[in-house]
């Protein structure tokens, strides 16, 4: 299936009301799948778009059922470890999900744990903070972060190995460990901390951006203005700094996690959450999912029909504010000063002016203002 073309910055009409209607009227700062449950039926009547051979395991033979929960396996009473024994989620493992695609908020409980079940995994539960990021682009773009639970270690860690950097519906999962950071390495590592102001742009976006200098092992957008790229060797690293003029890299911290928050980071609102929905981990042993982690429902309860593909460019042109207005201006004058004061430089030492910058508008810029100064000077 071929990638949504991501040049054009334009975006369905249909998610802005989308992004309108799905704030909750008490005004909640986490979204969990107690809060989605939606029946086949109804899912059946509103489902969209789903048409990825490559996130839909039913279809390979590789992962064709091998496993059967019981009742007790999705109660699980060991602990994980690394946890404080009275944590709530002590005896549940989770993931982290990023660049997850979703066009209908509403489906993404059952998407979600439609597409792990596909690969043979039961979501137990599942946590999604409603921060910054989360209302001022993934709600409007339908791309997700979330921390997954699963009910063992092992499922865990299946999740991991089969899910991590696949395609699902054209945007490339990550899917790390939701309990120990993950590191980028320094060496093989881009980091942007400030991109360019006025775009909102979704992580595939960025990370196809960035694959043009070489294969990329791994891609995050932190924010709407942060991200980083990890190469698989130095040289392509090397290469995209050289090269990638769109945005500026900086040094790479020496623990920049793959992550965008761990469980620790969220405690607080999964503590908020758990207290204020106290029937969130409760298990339905009628819904669809279970009876099939249950073995009363075969595969087929996980398929749909088989629709085409939204093509969705996540690439939003925004109109700058007053203040980013001022800025990008004042950053316009010091390259215009800097430009007219090295080829007056040159003049006086009597050399060709020399363009020192490589992009296209810098080269045509410096050429309007050596055409300007010869006016002024009455120079040939």
């Amino acid at each position: 299936m071929s990638e949504p073309d991501f040049s054009k910055p334009t975006l369905l009409d249909d998610l802005k009301q989308e992004y309108e209607d799905s704030f909750d009227d008490d005004g909640q700062s986490f979204r969990n799948y107690s809060d989605d449950a939606v029946q086949q039926d109804d899912y059946y009547q509103a489902c969209s778009s789903f048409n990825d051979s490559t996130a839909l395991a039913s279809t390979t033979p590789e992962y064709q059922m091998q496993q059967k929960y019981t009742l007790q396996d999705l109660h699980p009473t060991v602990k994980d470890p690394r946890c404080d024994p009275n944590w709530p989620l002590a005896t549940l493992w989770p993931v982290f999900v990023s660049n997850f695609r979703c066009a209908e908020i509403k489906m993404l409980d059952f998407r979600l744990r439609r597409f792990f079940a596909s690969n043979d995994l039961f979501v137990r539960w599942w946590f999604q903070p409603a921060d910054d990021y989360y209302r001022d682009f993934q709600t409007r773009a339908g791309l997700y972060d979330m921390l997954v639970y699963f009910v063992s270690e092992k499922d865990a860690q299946q999740a991991i190995e089969r899910c991590n950097r696949i395609t699902y519906e054209a945007f490339t999962l990550n899917v790390l460990d939701g309990r120990e950071p993950v590191y980028f390495p320094v060496d093989r590592t881009l980091y942007f901390k400030h991109m360019i102001a006025g775009f909102d742009f979704s992580q595939q976006y960025f990370e196809n951006n960035m694959a043009r200098f070489g294969h990329i092992v791994c891609a995050v957008k932190y924010g709407i203005k942060s991200g980083a790229v990890e190469y698989r060797d130095t040289k392509s690293r090397d290469t995209a700094q050289y090269i990638q003029r769109l945005w500026d890299a900086v040094p790479v911290p020496k623990n920049l996690k793959k992550q965008r928050y761990l469980e620790d980071d969220m405690r607080d609102n999964i503590l908020q959450c758990i207290l204020t929905c106290p029937g969130a981990f409760k298990l339905d042993e009628n819904e669809t999912i279970t009876r099939w982690a249950l073995g009363s429902l075969d595969r087929s309860c996980l398929e749909e029909p088989n629709h085409t593909v939204q093509r969705i460019a996540i690439a939003v042109k925004k109109k700058p504010t007053e203040a980013q207005a001022i800025k990008i201006q004042r950053r316009k004058d010091r390259q215009v000063r800097e430009i007219r004061r090295r080829i007056c430089r040159d003049l006086r030492a009597g050399v060709p002016p020399r363009c020192y910058h490589k992009t296209m508008g810098a080269i045509r810029l410096f050429r309007r203002i050596l055409t300007q100064i010869k006016r002024e000077k009455k120079l040939p």
